[in-house]
């Protein structure tokens, strides 16, 4: 079964190497918000970027490890 993130990526991963390629991507999309429940009864507040933005995070990642 294909998860949402792969087939937005199989549908927009070569559109998306361009516009990086060209320096053309836009700037990311607001993260959403979520409340994870702790034991102690506070909460964990994360951040979760868009899936375009996580595949554009690891790529540029792997370019900064080569180089780096």
């Amino acid at each position: 079964m294909e998860s949402e993130g792969s087939h937005h990526l199989a549908k927009n991963g070569e559109i998306i190497k361009e516009q990086l390629r060209s320096r053309k991507y836009n700037k990311p999309q607001p993260v959403r918000r979520v409340e994870i429940p702790k034991p102690d009864g506070g909460v964990r507040n994360l951040g979760v970027p868009t899936v375009t933005d996580r595949y554009v995070q690891q790529a540029i990642a792997q370019v900064l490890t080569e180089v780096l």
